[in-house]
């Protein structure tokens, strides 16, 4: 069945699955892929059924882009990157027959063997014993080593979207350590806790690490306002305390 794959900031990775003959993607909680993102429109792409697989139309003002293109109307492949504003997907249909220009390929590494379907990365074209699977893509030897050499780290294309409620919570906690501690610190725990059921809620988003480190950040400066406050006051007690002359 085609999907389309987000990847989320840990290395997970979350498939919508669809069949439908016209499938809305976009912010509008109408379509049956929402995306949750301002900078994605309302009816961003329609994904429509062809003989063979889907075609998508960009329904935007914002623009749509295939493999680093922007386009208007394109057939989608399987392995194809999808771009809507910032989040970027990957089209997975493993049931379609090859594309005719690769049917008609040879093997980079292999000339006189028939090339199967492009690499994930570098997109030349392989046979099936050059191509090795890494988190759902196919890779050919030398796009292999980058995409598995740092583990579970991400690509820079694969990075999903950071949550701007977790930006805002890190600067927030960050500009608490060094003024205006007691009264922007809870601004920024507020905002950390946000961001993270917005996480939790959308798997397509990133930034968990920057509001747990906001969250962190903002409650040690309150406890540290709070020892002080504590101590001011204590010490004030004392000096009442004392009897003046």
């Amino acid at each position: 069945m085609p999907s389309l794959i987000f990847t989320k900031e840990d290395g997970n990775e979350v498939a919508y699955e669809f069949e439908n003959e016209d499938v809305g993607i976009g912010r509008h909680p109408d379509n049956e892929i929402p995306l949750d993102d301002v900078n994605v429109s309302a009816y961003h792409a329609r994904l429509n059924r062809a003989d063979d697989g889907y075609e998508i139309t960009d329904t935007s003002s914002n623009g749509t882009k295939v493999n680093g293109e922007r386009i208007e109307t394109a057939r989608l492949r399987h392995g194809d990157r999808i771009q809507f504003g910032p989040i970027e997907v990957v089209y997975e249909d493993e049931t379609e027959p090859p594309p005719p220009e690769i049917a008609k390929m040879h093997c980079r590494s292999h000339p006189d063997r028939v090339a199967e379907e492009r690499c994930a990365e570098c997109r030349e074209s392989f046979c099936p014993d050059c191509l090795t699977e890494v988190r759902r893509k196919k890779y050919c030897p030398a796009c292999k080593v980058m995409a598995e050499g740092s583990g579970p780290v991400l690509l820079e294309h694969d990075r999903p979207p950071v949550c701007p409620e977790a930006k805002t919570a890190l600067i927030l906690a960050l500009v608490s350590i060094f003024c205006g501690g007691i009264l922007v610190a809870p601004f920024a725990i507020s905002k950390a806790l946000s961001a993270k059921r917005t996480i939790a809620d959308d798997p397509r988003l990133g930034g968990s690490s920057q509001a747990t480190a906001a969250l962190v950040i903002g409650m040690f400066v309150v406890v540290v306002w709070i020892i002080a406050l504590a101590l001011g006051l204590l010490v004030f007690i004392q000096y009442r305390a004392i009897p003046h002359s």
